[in-house]
């Protein structure tokens, strides 16, 4: 749900704030947000994108950032 609300409704890196006091939450929203890039890219692949305008871009930055810390 964080992936879907970190990609797809624009929502802040705040979102994982409430929740970072459980420390699988880094790899737990790293492998979300894997598993749905590879699921739209087999889905759609003509709708895939590797560039700046990635809407998975920003979300795993946090997610790498966040498992770095951890």
């Amino acid at each position: 749900m964080i992936a879907d609300a970190l990609v797809f409704e624009g929502a802040s890196e705040d979102v994982v704030e409430p929740l970072l006091e459980d420390p699988a939450l880094p790899q737990h929203l790293l492998r979300a947000l894997i598993y749905r890039a590879v699921k739209d890219h087999l889905a759609h692949p003509q709708h895939s994108r590797v560039d700046a305008d990635d809407p998975y871009l920003p979300a795993v930055e946090l997610a790498t950032q966040l498992v770095r810390a951890a």
